[in-house]
């Protein structure tokens, strides 16, 4: 089985998601025969591949104020990435970068007949740490602590 996982949020200097996949590759190289495949933005396009892993860079604008991170503008090339991996396993690892999620499903539409899973999850509370954060810096503390109740 080929499992891909497809995120916005690894970079040479992340932390918390970056080590849960940089675990969850050992993992799936060292105690199973499935192969692990990484897809994520970059500086320029690129492949790196190992025994029974792969890595994708695809050319990726910063996201403005979120330096070092980089979000997917183009579906065609995600598609195209998808279509070499073959992967039955898609894991997102956000739901609000909607490129991401298109992408995947269309992969999995042309793949008519072919069982891919798609799972989607995040790994931060959004609405504790950025929408919260956002509305206290623009309406003050107390009017932007209502998420927390």
């Amino acid at each position: 089985m080929i499992i891909c996982d497809l995120t916005h949020a690894y970079t040479g200097t992340s932390g918390g998601i970056r080590t849960y996949l940089d675990a969850k590759r050992r993992y799936i190289l060292e105690e199973t025969d499935h192969t692990h495949a990484l897809v994520i933005p970059g500086e320029a396009d690129g492949v790196e591949r190992g025994e029974r892993r792969v890595t994708y860079r695809v050319k990726s604008p910063g996201i403005p104020r979120s330096a070092p991170y980089r979000a997917f503008t183009r579906p065609s090339v995600l598609i195209g990435v998808l279509g070499d991996i073959a992967p039955q396993v898609i894991e997102l690892h956000t739901y609000y970068m909607p490129v991401e999620a298109w992408s995947a499903y269309r992969y999995r539409e042309r793949r008519a007949g072919a069982a891919t899973l798609i799972s989607i999850f995040y790994h931060t509370d959004f609405a504790a740490a950025y929408a919260g954060h956002y509305t206290r810096a623009a309406l003050g503390y107390y009017p932007g602590a209502w998420r927390r109740t």
